[in-house]
């Protein structure tokens, strides 16, 4: 290495070198999109109203604190914000833990009994890299849920009206080779499909196949 190099070495190392700052996580998802389980389990259009069933979101995160927000209707039109007020109707676990879920402030947007929203958020904590299952549930009975999103940036606040942004894929380089397994091939049987099998279903008499035709059936689904 010659003087001049010497020079430039020591010189990049007294300025240092500009540090790329890591672009905030912020994952999407709609609530349709979600496994849906529970009997009364209703999805219509873009929303997804339950009566005593569940959502499930299995989703693959960097590592780092997250915040949970989750869009869902806030009320009736007797009471805007009755299921958001206080301690809110709707309820959520990631990775079995309760998440405590509060309003976001200027959140709240009522056109009609089928037009009534607002935010809630509540803070995850520290997630490790990999999959994460997050489960939400209301414990008045019943509810509807719009979508939902996990984010570390703790600046972010999402808007009270759409548009909220695209569907984040899920980032399949995140998992090592063992969690990699897990997401190939599917576990299919017939069954009524007003049954809704939940993520834990399993066939009665599991068999291995090599080959499968499906068929779209038209307006078949609930």
């Amino acid at each position: 290495m010659n003087t001049h190099s010497k020079m430039m070495v020591v010189s990049l190392l007294l300025l240092g070198m500009p540090v790329t700052a890591q672009e905030p996580v912020r994952m999407l998802i709609e609530a349709e999109h979600t496994t849906l389980s529970g009997p009364s389990q209703i999805s219509r259009g873009e929303k997804v109203w339950t009566l005593g069933g569940s959502a499930t979101w299995d989703v693959i995160t960097p590592a780092g604190n997250y915040r949970l927000l989750l869009r869902v209707r806030a009320g009736s039109s007797a009471d805007h914000e009755l299921m958001v007020r206080g301690e809110t109707w709707y309820l959520a676990q990631m990775d079995g833990r309760p998440v405590s879920l509060k309003l976001v402030p200027d959140t709240l947007v009522y056109y009609g009994d089928d037009s009534n929203w607002a935010w809630l958020v509540g803070e995850v904590g520290a997630l490790d890299q990999g999959p994460h299952e997050v489960v939400f549930n209301s414990s008045g009975g019943w509810g509807c849920w719009d979508l939902f999103i996990l984010t570390n940036d703790p600046d972010y606040t999402p808007p009270a009206e759409p548009p909220f942004g695209d569907e984040t894929p899920p980032d399949l380089s995140l998992l090592d080779a063992a969690q990699k397994a897990s997401y190939r091939g599917f576990t299919l049987w017939g069954d009524e499909i007003e049954k809704n099998c939940p993520p834990s279903a399993r066939p009665p008499t599991p068999d291995s196949v090599e080959h499968l035709t499906l068929t779209a059936c038209q307006n078949e689904h609930v």
